[in-house]
């Protein structure tokens, strides 16, 4: 049978460990918006021109970014405005802001970094999708 003492000292391990959960969720939710703020420039600037990575959801919520799906909830970054906001696809009209600690602790802290970074080659993956289509045209056209 385990004792009243060995609890309490495994308690306190599982403190420290949770201090430690919190603080590397807190440095995930900071490095989000760090990465944020690095590519709000870039990221309004490829709105600016009609570029988004989700056609999907553009009619409903506009030109945005799409970071992360979870569930039935599609969340979305505004260069506007630094955070994070959400809609669930059950219900356009119901769209708010979201505690990004919360957001992060979901796991989607990846997905968002990967999207954020993916703006350094969306315009080549771009480019080179209607090189391929042309080429494509053009061998159908019959004029290799």
């Amino acid at each position: 049978m385990i004792t009243i003492k060995e609890l309490e000292k495994k308690h306190i391990v599982l403190e420290e460990k949770l201090i430690e959960n919190n603080s590397l969720y807190e440095q995930q939710k900071d490095s989000l918006f760090k990465l944020m703020e690095q590519y709000q420039e870039i990221a309004r600037w490829y709105l600016s021109k009609g570029f988004t990575n989700s056609l999907e959801y553009r009619r409903e919520i506009g030109d945005v970014l799409v970071l992360a799906e979870h569930d039935q909830d599609v969340y979305y970054w505004d260069p506007e405005e630094l955070k994070i906001n959400k809609f669930n696809l059950r219900d356009y009209k119901n769209m708010n802001g979201v505690n990004s600690l919360i957001f992060v602790k979901k796991g989607l802290y990846n997905s968002a970094r990967d999207t954020i970074l993916s703006l350094d080659s969306m315009l080549n993956q771009h480019v080179e999708s209607i090189e391929k289509e042309n080429r494509q045209l053009k061998n159908d056209l019959g004029e290799d």
